[in-house]
Parts: C-alpha cells; structure tokens; sequence
C-alpha cells in the first residue's frame, strides 16, 4: 500500500464528516414562495407550437404575393416647380438670363395597380396632381406612357390608361367585407422601391384618419 503523501494542517490527523449537534432542539423553517411570484408550469414544446407563429414562411402569404405582384405598376411623374427662390439674388441673376419665370421638371413616384387587361390603372389621385408627364412601369420592367382618364381629389383616387393588352389584373373586392382582425397586405413601390411588400392586421374600420379633402 502506498504511503499517504497528503498533506495535513499542522495538528490535525483525520478528517472526519461534521453532523449536526443534536443535543440542541432544531428549528425547521419550510421556505414558501408567495403566490404574486411563484412559477407558472412551463408549456411543453407541442403546446407552444400551436400559439406560436410558424418557425417556415407563411404559405398563403407567399401565394398572394406571387398573384398580385405582376399586377402592381410603379408610376413616375413629373411636374413643373419653380427654379430658384423669388429674392432680390436670384430676381437679378434670373432677369439678365433671360430666366424670369423658369420652372424646371421635377419627378415623383407612385404606386398603381392593373384592374382591367388592356391597361386600365388604379392609382391615387395625388401621384399625378398636375403631373405634365405620366410613365407606367409594369413588374416585367416594360415602360408605357400614360394617359390621365380622371380622379377625384375628394377620395384620392384616379384612373390611367396604357396602350396594350394581355396585362395580368387584380381581383376587385368589396371594402365593406373587411373584418377588424384579418391579416392583410399592402404591394406597391414606396420611393421608387418597386414591388415592396408588407403585411399586417386591420386594426379598425371606418376611421376618420383626414385624408379625405374637403370641397
């Protein structure tokens, strides 16, 4: 057998288990989490499954987003502001140019959506506010003019009209079926970032958020 090579603290030989002193009355305290802070029971994974949103992309989603996209159209405009600022400085520089009442062009974008296959558009009436030249880009990046049919300031809607056929369109749908709580999904071309994408839920119905004008 080996010697014991372990080293001991000066004056002790053995260690032993210490136990209780048991010539003492002890004292027992059951330890109790109030009710306000004790642990709820954690769900099993198969419960969480079920209340939590899908780990995979949303079929339905994608299946829409594939259907409307080639019916969403980004509309750039354009229209005539002023050049420069109508002060004595640029009065002076203007009227020896020969550039007194210049205007110079400036573009926007918007959004549209295909509703008929020979080119009908819906848009907003504001993206083409006395535009002077109106574009349309389809989402297979074709380039039409367009011509301004009508709007209505007052609903901020308006109808365009391209010179083509065979377009793919968009399923019309009745407003007034909309329920608060339904998922759904905005296409358009925000800035210029065509075929942009978003979703969300309806949150109310029938808000008066002024966007309306007023005659």
């Amino acid at each position: 057998m080996p010697p014991d090579t372990t080293t001991r603290p000066p004056g002790i030989d053995t260690l032993a288990p210490i136990t209780p002193d048991t010539s003492r009355p002890q004292v027992h305290r059951e330890h109790t989490i109030p009710d306000s802070i004790r642990w709820q029971r954690m769900p099993k994974t198969s419960e969480i499954s079920k209340t939590s949103p899908p780990g995979n992309p949303n079929p339905f989603f994608i299946a829409a987003a594939n259907k409307i996209l080639p019916a969403v159209v980004t509309i750039e405009n354009e229209r005539l502001v002023g050049g420069v600022p109508d002060d004595e400085t640029h009065r002076f520089f203007r009227e020896k140019q020969g550039k007194e009442n210049e205007q110079i062009p400036r573009p926007g974008y918007g959004s549209g959506i295909i509703i008929s296959p020979d080119g009908f558009i819906l848009t907003n009436e504001h993206v083409v506010e006395n535009a002077t030249k109106l574009k349309v880009i389809l989402y297979d990046k074709r380039e039409f003019p367009a011509e301004f049919i009508g709007g209505d300031p007052n609903t901020d809607i308006a109808l365009l009209k391209i010179e083509t056929s065979d377009l793919p369109s968009a399923f019309m749908g009745n407003s007034d079926s909309v329920k608060i709580g339904e998922w759904v999904m905005a296409v358009g071309s925000p800035l210029n970032f065509t075929s942009t994408i978003t979703a969300g839920i309806v949150s109310a119905l029938g808000r008066d958020i002024r966007i309306i004008r007023e005659r």
